[in-house]
C-alpha cells in the first residue's frame, strides 16, 4: 500500500528541524525508520552534542545531550553494529548490538 501525504512545514525552521518517518504495518509494528534533514548539512544550526556509551557485551548504549546526526561506531574488532550513520535525540537513548563475523570476543 502505498500513501502520500504532506506536510505544513512553512512555518519550521528547516536549519533546526529534523523529521522522524516512520512505515508501520497493519498492525502497528515499525517496519521501516529514517531521518530527513530539512536543511544542507552546512546549514544546520543544531547544538554541540556530548555522546555518550557504555559497552555491554556485544551490545553499546548510547545516550546524546542534543541531537547528534550521522553517528557511527567503529571497532577494531571483526565485525560491524546493527546501525550506524543515524540520529541520535537527547531523551531516546539506543542500544545497538555488534554483530561478529565470527567467533565473539568480550575482551
Amino acid at each position: 500500500v502505498l500513501e502520500r501525504f504532506s506536510a505544513p512545514l512553512g512555518a519550521v525552521d528547516a536549519t533546526r528541524t529534523l523529521c522522524l518517518i516512520k512505515c508501520v504495518d497493519e498492525a502497528g509494528v515499525v517496519v521501516s525508520s529514517s531521518e530527513l534533514i530539512l536543511a544542507r548539512p552546512a546549514d544546520l544550526r543544531l547544538s554541540a552534542a556530548q555522546v555518550k556509551y557504555e559497552a555491554r557485551g556485544r551490545e553499546v548504549a548510547l545516550e546524546t545531550n542534543a541531537t547528534a546526526l550521522f553517528v557511527v561506531l567503529t571497532t577494531r574488532s571483526l565485525g560491524r553494529f546493527a546501525d550506524n550513520a543515524f540520529a541520535l535525540l537527547p531523551g531516546r537513548p539506543r542500544a545497538l548490538e555488534f554483530l561478529p563475523f565470527g567467533a565473539f570476543d568480550s575482551g
